[in-house]
């Protein structure tokens, strides 16, 4: 991190270094135009299940069919990204978004969309974008120089508040003028853009590697082992869950706020969704001026609190004067808290598991946003609106405190990856997917690093499984006191082999720890014993 005193103006110009790369470039300039149509056609969507279905539990299940499959998709389209071409997965995905849109326009142009019909496809939609997600955030460092990831990633944060500012203040304008359908076709045709940045796009050629792809099924279950024994990945998944359950309830309530509380137009809903983007943008001020004195737990315990006063403000808000000054905190809040989960997430994961792990924190996410839409318009239309947005401001004041322990530190990890074959001394290389192979390692620990050495395979033990192994267990030879044999499983000699190559740095250093505890310091035996098919016997 630089420390001399033009810092501040080499972080404003690095800020803008990834529009120097031409398909980044493309790609977010497209992107600019896309989600502008996104937040568009969520503004008329939501805006129209007020007529279909005037509920305020039915308005907020808007909200949860665009979220819903995200929980259902994240992981498995994150596996997907992880084992086939990236672009074209994403080509698909916005291909089936594009032809959902137009779809949508269609049918209400003709008068024939229902609100199920409405709440359909906003969920094939969500799909949709599911699908497209994890490969798109996962791409990201493909696109610019590895110096230039923090501020990519920033600027499509940047876009994404830009557009939720501009959209729906355009599409509330103009629900009133043409109406929803048109605008539902409007959105579908901003595709075309990013579908074009994305055809023209030739990705550089990888490494050819002697393994094939990981299996579909096989994918998911390692990355699912990965976020199993990863803390940094569980808090960031912790903490965010919990503040998105709460504060979702701004979003799902909105067009209610604005019809009954505020007695106001779908203009008055569009400036709304366009004051909580702005307070959003203001975060690409807020936030670098807080982690010069703040960690991340204290910037997202402060985004708890902020999202609660505005929680608490928007409840007894009559008129614009006091609704828009609370909606702003809230969208400022809001992306404080995301922005630096993000941040955590991203710097957790090695590239291997990248797509994965971003999809399982998304499908947390947006399974909390899920169920916090349903959960906060039940409790409108039980009690009242008011009522709702002051338990969410509770929850969140009391989610903080009960999260405070999980640290999301700032320190990371070296992810860098080892390549190597030669870990095991393996002899034999057994072709295609035969498995499952058990791996035993042999340690000679004397009597007085025994205390050390057991404390030190706790790492050995997550670093094994985060990286796909199961099974692992330590034993203590009852003959041979101080020789102690480790064990674990691998599905197949291809994960085996991807297991060693997965191997980081840091990975490394914490079995040069255990290494040098041994009664001789240096690499421990190791065998691998590949399981064998018995012939069936002949029952003839």
């Amino acid at each position: 991190m630089t420390t001399t005193t033009d810092s501040a103006t080499q972080a404003r110009s690095s800020f803008w270094a990834p529009l120097r790369q031409p398909v980044f470039r493309a790609i977010w300039a497209a992107s600019l135009l896309s989600m502008t149509g996104s937040w568009m056609h969520d503004a008329a969507a939501s805006w129209l299940m007020t007529s279909l279905a005037p509920s305020p539990a039915m308005v907020a299940l808007v909200q949860t069919a665009m979220a819903l499959p995200m929980f259902f998709l994240a992981l498995p389209a994150g596996a997907l990204a992880d084992i086939v071409d990236r672009r074209r997965l994403l080509m698909v995905g916005q291909s089936w978004m594009m032809l959902m849109a137009l779809t949508l326009g269609i049918l209400t142009i003709l008068g024939w969309t229902t609100a199920w019909i409405l709440l359909l496809i906003t969920f094939c939609m969500g799909a949709g974008l599911a699908m497209s997600w994890p490969a798109f955030a996962a791409t990201i460092p493909d696109l610019v120089p590895k110096n230039e990831l923090l501020s990519a990633i920033t600027l499509n944060g940047v876009a994404m508040n830009a557009t939720r500012a501009v959209g729906p203040a355009i599409g509330g304008a103009l629900i009133g003028v043409i109406g929803a359908g048109p605008i539902f076709l409007i959105n579908g045709l901003t595709y075309t853009g990013i579908l074009a940045a994305l055809a023209s796009w030739r990705r550089p050629s990888e490494k050819e590697s002697p393994l094939p792809s990981e299996r579909f099924v096989g994918a998911i279950r390692v990355g699912l082992r990965f976020a199993l024994e990863s803390p940094p990945l569980q808090y960031a998944i912790l903490r965010g869950g919990l503040f998105f359950f709460a504060g979702v309830a701004v979003l799902a309530l909105l067009p209610v706020i604005v019809r009954d509380q505020l007695k106001g137009s779908p203009a008055i809903f569009g400036l709304m969704l366009g004051a909580y983007g702005t307070g959003a943008i203001l975060t690409a001020f807020v936030l670098p001026v807080l982690t010069r004195f703040a960690t991340r737990d204290q910037v997202v315990g402060l985004s708890h609190f902020l999202f609660a006063a505005a929680l608490a403000l928007l409840s007894q808000a009559g008129s614009l004067p006091v609704a828009i000054p609370a909606v702003v905190l809230a969208g400022l809040s809001w992306l404080l808290a995301l922005a630096t989960l993000q941040v955590a997430v991203q710097t957790s994961l090695p590239s291997w598991v990248r797509a994965r792990g971003l999809a399982i924190f998304l499908m947390v996410i947006m399974g909390s946003m899920a169920a916090g839409s349903a959960f906060w318009g039940l409790v409108a239309r039980a009690f009242s609106i008011a009522t709702s947005l002051e338990i969410a401001a509770v929850t969140l004041v009391l989610s903080a405190a009960a999260t405070w322990r999980f640290s999301l530190s700032s320190e990371r990890e070296d992810l860098t990856p080892i390549a190597t074959w030669t870990d095991g001394g393996v002899t034999v290389s057994p072709m295609g997917h035969r498995g499952p192979v058990e791996v035993l390692v042999e340690y000679r620990i004397p009597d007085e690093n025994r205390e050390p050495f057991i404390a030190a395979m706790r790492d050995i033990r997550q670093i094994r499984r985060r990286n796909g192994a199961y099974s692992w267990a330590l034993y203590e030879d009852i003959n041979e006191p101080g020789t102690f044999i480790e064990t674990f499983m691998d599905d197949s000699w291809h994960d085996h082999l991807r297991r060693r190559l997965r191997l980081t740095a840091a990975d490394q250093a914490a079995q040069d720890r255990v290494n040098a505890l041994q009664v001789t310091p240096g690499p421990p035996r190791v065998r691998q014993l590949l399981a064998q098919e018995l012939p069936r016997p002949n029952r003839t």
